[in-house]
């Protein structure tokens, strides 16, 4: 007997996952992003990246400078002047960096987080390998040249205002491709340094978050199904006419709450259509009211998920607002001290030393002649 009841359970539980699996791919979906905060959880308007003396580490060092470069949201230092006041002062950091190191770097190179970027780890393994398969039911061999990449690297910032350390992470990334041959004989090898740079570029986006603001892009589901209008609803939705697709959503709900004949699945949707624009629009406790009250009718992953998602969008806003308040406080001081005291000259001076750099990674390579003519362009209207 127990048996039978626990195949029933199990059956019952099978159909009900199926429903809502099918329910996601019938359905059309709508875009949210949800941007989240630097990881750091405060904002930094200047960057030194500073490479252990290996070849990889000045390598992903020139990516990271690259990167932030061309997003424009922090200005980066220029490593070749770090290293000629690094060499006047008679500092060296060619390891994690001391509090003291910082303060002394931190008085000649102003507020700052310093970045000091090591690979410990970077090489790469090649295999032949042979596999059977079948072919108009004969048994073949197929030929597979792969190889392995795998890099293990550190980041560590330190605050050069006070000497303290904001983060400290080791990242560690392994990446595999291969060719295939179905004749007889292996193929060529994928190319190792188009492994490397994906490594590389990956965990750049990854440092990034760190110090900028990300974004995450959600694809929930949106009913569209003819009761209760909701497909007119998302129809509004998708040209985006939001106040019509308010507007409807409420009705397909009410709708629903008076008609009896209106399924509780059916029902449960109205509401949660209704969540998703408040979600949309960026009013999550009400999107939180109305996804629970669909997760009650009818107790769908989806709606669970839905509510979760809520919750962390209005926690992601709260924790956006308070790295700009933060920023603003301590930029208040700032901004007196650098009205009594900055020269005239010194954002023509600030503009020469970005056209150096960009100069530098043009000629490095890591960056198009069209990419340095756009920035070039842009950084002369400034002045």
């Amino acid at each position: 007997m127990m048996k039978k009841v626990g195949g029933l359970l199990f059956l019952l539980f099978s159909i009900t996952a199926f429903s809502q699996w099918y329910a996601g791919l019938t359905n059309p979906n709508v875009r949210v992003t949800l941007t989240h905060p630097p990881q750091l959880m405060v904002k930094i308007d200047r960057l030194a990246f500073y490479p252990d003396r290996s070849r990889s580490s000045r390598e992903l060092a020139d990516y990271l400078v690259s990167y932030f470069v061309n997003d424009g949201r922090i200005e980066v230092m220029d490593r070749q002047h770090i290293d000629a006041i690094l060499t006047e002062q008679n500092m060296g950091v060619y390891g994690r960096m001391d509090p003291g190191t910082a303060a002394r770097l931190g008085k000649v190179l102003g507020p700052a987080a310093f970045v000091f970027v090591k690979v410990y780890r970077d090489r790469y393994e090649r295999e032949h390998l042979t596999e059977e398969y079948k072919s108009n039911g004969k048994k073949k061999i197929k030929y597979i040249s792969k190889i392995t990449v795998s890099m293990k690297f550190s980041f560590q910032t330190t605050d050069l205002s006070t000497g303290k350390i904001f983060q400290s992470t080791v990242f560690e990334k392994d990446r595999d491709q291969q060719n295939v041959n179905y004749e007889k004989g292996y193929p060529e090898y994928p190319s190792v340094e188009n492994l490397r740079d994906d490594l590389m570029k990956e965990a750049v986006v990854e440092v990034s978050h760190f110090f900028l603001p990300w974004n995450e892009t959600l694809s929930p589901v949106f009913f569209n199904d003819k009761t209760c209008g909701m497909k007119q609803a998302f129809q509004a939705l998708g040209s985006g006419d939001m106040a019509e697709a308010f507007r409807l959503s409420r009705n397909a709900a009410q709708c629903a709450e008076k008609n009896m004949s209106v399924k509780a699945k059916q029902r449960s949707r109205t509401y949660y259509n209704l969540g998703m624009c408040y979600f949309l629009d960026r009013d999550y406790d009400n999107a939180v009211q109305y996804f629970e009250k669909a997760y009650r009718i009818k107790d769908y992953h989806m709606y669970k998920t839905a509510i979760s998602n809520a919750i962390k969008a209005k926690q992601l806003e709260v924790d956006l607002n308070k790295v700009e308040a933060m920023a603003d406080e301590a930029a208040q001081p700032v901004q007196q001290t650098e009205q009594q005291t900055t020269p005239a000259d010194n954002a023509g001076t600030n503009i020469e030393a970005k056209l150096e750099q960009l100069k530098h990674l043009f000629d490095k390579g890591l960056i198009t002649k069209e990419e340095y003519q756009k920035k070039r362009i842009e950084l002369l209207n400034q002045l």
